[in-house]
């Protein structure tokens, strides 16, 4: 067709010329297989109990129904701050709304998970929430905590300090997907409890943490409290 085109206005122009510049032509397009997926596997990977991650959840009064959360004065009798404790209550008030929190660590291989609630983020508050929780955590687990992953907060600041000296290697995270998605399956639960106005405020934590044990993991393939049966066995 081409040559057809030009021999018409020029002479001396052969067909053999036109199919030498045709064929000198880059293709207008070039099909190229699919470029093989990579799939990159963790870059850790966790093979026993032990390895355990942390982070606090906000409760907001707004989010909650009208006097559902415990005042602070019942709060602070209920968890019974001692002077040993190196807790100035005074301080701990100080600019707060009397907001909550919910302090959450999983372990990473069963993921089971132990709860405190917090009414600061209060660094000495939190490290005495810390510690309770490594109590209940190897109690359950029946092997010691040997390592906790926090995030840059400075509310785990004393918390820090304290399990270094207990000889707990410590890794300050930017995220941890896994304790992040537990506190969004416990919000999901406490939220629906409230919601059905069946409980007070710490049975409704204490239920949701239930139900979070005993909910199957597509990982496990087993719910967090028959992992951790397994792994006592």
């Amino acid at each position: 067709s081409l040559f057809h085109i030009i021999k018409q206005k020029t002479i001396n122009i052969s067909k053999r010329d036109i199919e030498t510049f045709l064929k000198s032509q880059k293709e207008i397009s070039v099909r190229k297989p699919r470029v093989k997926q990579e799939h990159r596997k963790f870059v850790t990977t966790v093979k026993r109990a032990g390895i355990v991650s942390g982070d606090l959840v906000h409760i907001r009064p707004e989010d909650q129904p009208s006097e559902y959360l415990p005042s602070r004065q019942q709060h602070e009798k209920d968890t019974e701050y001692k002077p040993g404790d190196d807790v100035d209550v005074k301080k701990i008030w100080k600019g707060v709304r009397g907001d909550y929190y919910m302090y959450n660590v999983v372990d990473l291989y069963t993921s089971y998970l132990v709860t405190e609630i917090v009414s600061t983020k209060n660094e000495n508050v939190v490290a005495k929430a810390t510690k309770t929780l490594l109590a209940r955590m190897n109690k359950a687990l029946g092997v010691p905590v040997r390592e906790m992953q926090l995030d840059q907060g400075t509310e785990f600041n004393k918390s820090v300090k304290d399990l270094k000296l207990k000889g707990v290697r410590v890794r300050r995270m930017v995220t941890n997907a896994l304790v992040e998605a537990k506190n969004a399956q416990l919000q999901r639960t406490y939220y629906t409890i409230v919601a059905q106005k069946k409980a007070g405020f710490m049975s409704s934590i204490k239920q949701s943490v239930i139900i979070a044990n005993n909910t199957r993991s597509r990982k496990l393939g087993m719910t967090p409290n028959e992992a951790v049966a397994l792994l006592k066995k």
